[in-house]
């Protein structure tokens, strides 16, 4: 272990935990690009606002256009965000988002299939 490096461990028995001791991990994914599928609502919409506070761009897609509208006004203001409407089942729709993506953002780095 190197100077300044923190070791974490469980609390002990009878210690609260504390979070406090744990480094900020914001900014992993600063300048990486992320598609999530199924963005628009549920795990896909916890999952892309999780990566863009992590600094990532982050595209959403869905089949529902206003539902993906409204993920992504409330997602912007948390960083750069694109949605991209169309259906993953189909490859037309899944090779066009992907296309789209790598177009608007830059190239794919983590691919979320929700």
């Amino acid at each position: 272990m190197s100077a300044g490096e923190t070791l974490l461990h469980p609390p002990r028995a009878g210690e609260a935990f504390s979070d406090s001791s744990i480094p900020a991990a914001v900014g992993r994914f600063e300048g990486r690009v992320v598609l999530v599928t199924g963005g628009s609502s549920g795990i896909g919409y916890a999952t892309a606002k999780a990566f863009l506070e992590e600094g990532a761009k982050v595209c959403i897609t869905g089949r529902d256009a206003a539902r993906l509208r409204g993920a992504e006004t409330e997602l912007a203001s948390r960083g750069t965000v694109l949605a991209v409407r169309g259906d993953v089942s189909k490859a037309a729709g899944a090779r066009r988002m992907v296309e789209e993506t790598a177009r608007r953002l830059g190239p794919i780095d983590v691919l979320v299939n929700n």
